[in-house]
C-alpha cells in the first residue's frame, strides 16, 4: 500500500465533532473552507504529519446541506502542490454538492421507512393476535393479513386470503356492514367481537 492509500484509511477511522478540523469546521458553519497547505499547522489541519508524510499540500472541503437545514456531509480534496484558493473550482465542486443533497435526503428518508416497515412486519408477523388491512370503500377486499389471520380463517395461503372479499367471512352481513360504518367513522372499533365463517365453515368469534 502506498502512502496515499494509509492515509485514507486512517482517515475512514476518524470522526470528527462539529468545529473540529477541517470536516468538523465545514460541517459546523456549512460554508466551503480551503488551506494552501494541510501539513503546516495541527491545529488547523489534525492530520497534518499523516498528510505530509503522503506528500499532500493544499486541500479544501465542501458541505453537502439542504436549503436551510444541516449539513448532511462534507466532501474533502487534496492536491499535491501547495496552492492559493481557487474560487472557481470551489464553486463548481459546491454546486454538484449542492445536488447531492436532495438525494442523500431522500435516501436516508427511504432507509428509515423501510426500517420502520421491516419492524413493523417483524412484530406483525410474530404475534398471534389477526392484522389486516382493507380497502376503504366498495368491493372490500385485503391488502394485507398476518400469518395468525391466514391461519384463523383456514386459507391455505396467503394469496387464497386475498383473494376473498372479506365479507364472505362474516356470519352476519348486516353486522359487518356496520363494524366498516364505525371503522370508517371513528377509525377504529374497541371491545367488540364478531362471528366469523372461515373457508372451511368453521364458526369461530373475533
Amino acid at each position: 500500500k502506498d502512502v496515499f492509500d494509509r492515509f485514507a484509511e486512517a482517515s475512514l477511522g476518524l470522526a470528527f465533532a462539529p468545529g473540529q478540523g477541517l470536516p468538523g469546521r465545514v460541517w459546523k458553519t456549512r460554508k466551503p473552507e480551503w488551506i494552501r497547505s494541510v501539513a503546516v499547522n495541527g491545529s488547523v489541519f489534525l492530520r497534518a504529519k499523516s498528510a505530509d508524510r503522503a506528500g499532500l499540500k493544499a486541500g479544501f472541503a465542501v458541505p453537502i446541506a439542504v436549503a436551510g437545514g444541516d449539513a448532511l456531509a462534507v466532501l474533502a480534496f487534496f492536491m499535491a502542490e501547495e496552492k492559493e484558493e481557487d474560487r472557481r473550482l470551489v464553486e463548481f465542486v459546491s454546486a454538484a454538492a449542492a445536488q447531492l443533497g436532495p438525494v442523500i435526503q431522500r435516501k436516508r428518508a427511504e432507509a428509515e421507512t423501510l426500517e420502520q416497515r421491516l419492524k413493523y412486519e417483524g412484530l406483525v408477523n410474530n404475534i398471534a393476535v389477526g392484522v389486516f388491512r382493507i380497502t376503504n370503500g366498495a368491493p372490500d377486499r385485503f391488502i394485507e393479513a398476518n400469518p395468525a389471520l391466514i391461519a384463523m380463517l383456514d386459507a391455505a395461503s396467503k394469496e387464497e386470503l386475498l383473494r376473498q372479499n372479506p365479507v364472505v367471512f362474516a356470519a352476519d352481513k348486516s353486522a359487518y356492514e356496520e363494524f366498516m360504518a364505525e371503522v370508517l367513522r371513528n377509525g377504529l372499533v374497541k371491545n367488540k367481537e364478531a362471528e366469523a365463517v372461515t373457508l372451511k365453515g368453521r364458526r369461530i368469534i373475533l
